[in-house]
């Protein structure tokens, strides 16, 4: 992974699970908010992730109490992966959400999933540290959405690191005079930030890989596949053979050469 535009740089990475994901920037969400959450932080993040889960893209956040764990947990129960960057080495106390972090180690999916620190395994957690990291949580993801944010909320910094960053917050108008808050409102006031409105609406733009179409793509694969004997066929051939149009053939055709399992040459058309 190559992290651009830190304002520290990074010397070293830890990790446990799969490292790849760090490297899925097109696919990956940070999310990120307060640890003294409210019932309606709560009810935002769980359905901000829920409608993120129709669509191909992992959870990044730190792993806090709060917004963090609530990010991640959802996420988990909803068959997203997540990466969550940690304040403190992987073996040290102080883990936001230590509990968490042990179900994601020993699930039998763990290792798809991805934990991150800058500090050795030891290294136990400090103020500064979680607000250093704060800059690693921006850097993994294509944007940033604060949910749910004090005035003082460390989440305000991940949203100010990913605008240095040339990246864009997002996050939800709060109710006049709720503290918790006042930070989302600060953010929108100050132009730093764009309203999500509608959930649905807003991850709809958000130019990810919807998995229900995926799954339709896969689905008609599946019988083209089938129709294609040994020898190869032309294409005139197979569109007599499949109730299908050109264009659904066509398309099927493209991915399933782009995945190596036909090869088409001079119109003729084979399994691989």
């Amino acid at each position: 992974m190559s992290f651009k535009n830190l304002e520290k740089k990074i010397n070293q990475l830890f990790y446990w699970g799969d490292y790849n994901l760090s490297t899925q920037l097109a696919n990956n969400i940070s999310v990120v908010g307060t640890r003294q959450v409210s019932e309606y932080g709560k009810f935002l993040c769980q359905n901000l992730v829920r409608e993120l889960a129709k669509y191909h893209c992992n959870i990044v956040s730190g792993l806090a109490r709060g917004i963090d764990s609530i990010a991640h947990k959802t996420a988990l129960d909803n068959d997203l992966k997540t990466i969550a960057v940690l304040g403190c080495g992987l073996k040290a106390n102080g883990v936001g959400d230590p509990r968490l972090m042990q179900e994601i180690m020993r699930s039998p999916q763990g290792k798809n999933n991805l934990i991150l620190s800058e500090y050795p395994d030891r290294f136990h957690a400090q103020k500064q540290n979680f607000l250093e990291r704060n800059r690693i949580i921006a850097a993994l993801g294509k944007l940033t959405i604060v949910v749910e944010a004090s005035i003082v909320s460390g989440s305000l910094s991940t949203a100010r690191h990913a605008i240095k960053q040339g990246k864009k917050v997002y996050t939800f108008a709060g109710e006049i005079g709720k503290e918790n808050f006042a930070g989302n409102n600060m953010l929108l006031n100050a132009g730093q930030a764009e309203a999500i409105f509608s959930i649905e609406d807003f991850v709809a733009k958000l130019d990810l890989e919807n998995k229900a179409s995926t799954s339709t793509q896969q689905t008609s694969q599946d019988p083209i596949l089938k129709a294609i004997p040994k020898r190869g066929i032309r294409m005139d051939d197979l569109l007599a053979k499949m109730k299908l149009s050109y264009s659904e053939i066509s398309a099927s055709l493209s991915l399933l050469e782009i995945e190596g399992k036909v090869e088409i040459s001079a119109n003729l058309i084979k399994t691989l």
